[in-house]
């Protein structure tokens, strides 16, 4: 009981930790402070408390994935850990280069592994596949908010 636990605890302490590590090195900055944002764009201080809780979500359904039964779960493992990887990217890509395409279609590509690790989960956990939902949503928006960046600056 304990180690389930613990993994858990890995899990989430591991996820956030990625993604603090990765926006620390790659700040938004003031290139995203003058850009032309559209009005339904968030107040600076909702997307660190957004993927704060997003980032333990992951760790959290990932952690429900790996407790449940199956012994063919390695596709899931391994979509899971690609929408990961573009999903850490999207900060070097975006803030790094400043390159709004980039980030567009760095955030297409992640709705699109996520939609597959999704379901991929779901055959195994219903409720790993659930907790992904609101990460899933979130994308949309994401996705939404960086082709509009891409939109109004060129």
């Amino acid at each position: 009981m304990v180690k389930r636990y613990g993994v858990l605890a890995v899990f989430i302490f591991t996820h956030i930790m990625a993604g603090s590590l990765v926006g620390s090195f790659f700040p938004p900055g003031p290139w995203v402070e003058q850009l032309v944002k559209p009005p339904f764009y968030p107040p600076a201080i909702v997307f660190p408390v957004v993927w704060t809780l997003l980032y333990a979500s992951m760790g959290v359904s990932l952690w429900v994935f790996w407790l449940a039964d199956g012994s063919a779960k390695g596709q899931g493992y391994l979509w899971y850990s690609a929408q990961l990887v573009v999903n850490l990217l999207f900060t070097p890509l975006m803030f790094g280069l400043q390159s709004t395409m980039l980030g567009s279609l760095d955030t297409l590509i992640l709705v699109l592994f996520l939609g597959k690790t999704i379901t991929l989960f779901y055959r195994f956990s219903p409720k790993a596949a659930c907790i992904l939902l609101p990460y899933f949503l979130w994308t949309c928006f994401a996705s939404v908010l960086a082709i509009s960046l891409w939109v109004l600056n060129g």
